[in-house]
């Protein structure tokens, strides 16, 4: 298969995953990935995606495309429930050690603490985010609890 990126911006951005940025950036070296930077697709048709940069129009043959929009974390529920949640990063006011919000006993745990900056958290530096969660839970309950 034949795969060709286009992206508005002049490049690949800071923020994508560590894992994937340097394999895409050595495949688009190679030229076994083509891109079309500082491009914006205009239209999908049976000839092929049409795209529009400096230079003008053209049109890509294509089978198949993946429109891959970027990611915006839905954050109304928390902001419904009263957290506060910063309207640039997306990012909920929390405590890093507990994952206790500003609201008492509701908890953040995995992607959703790092809002719109997803380069911070994922799978690999989140799975004691649960633990933390559990363990304030835990320690919350062992002080109100009531002697038998």
């Amino acid at each position: 298969a034949r795969v060709t990126l286009v992206h508005r911006g002049v490049a690949v951005k800071e923020t994508v995953k560590y894992w994937v940025k340097p394999d895409l950036e050595n495949r688009l070296a190679e030229g076994s990935i083509a891109a079309r930077f500082g491009a914006r697709v205009v239209r999908f048709s049976s000839g092929g995606v049409e795209i529009e940069a400096a230079g003008g129009r053209a049109t890509l043959p294509a089978d198949a495309a993946y429109v891959l929009i970027g990611y915006r974390p839905a954050t109304s529920l928390l902001e419904r429930a009263g957290v506060r949640v910063d309207p640039e990063s997306a990012v909920p006011r929390f405590d890093p050690a507990t994952g206790e919000t500003d609201v008492p006993g509701l908890y953040v745990a995995g992607t959703v603490r790092a809002g719109r900056e997803t380069q911070r958290i994922f799978i690999e530096n989140s799975r004691d985010h649960g633990e933390q969660v559990v363990a304030h839970l835990a320690a919350r309950l062992r002080r109100s609890a009531v002697p038998v």
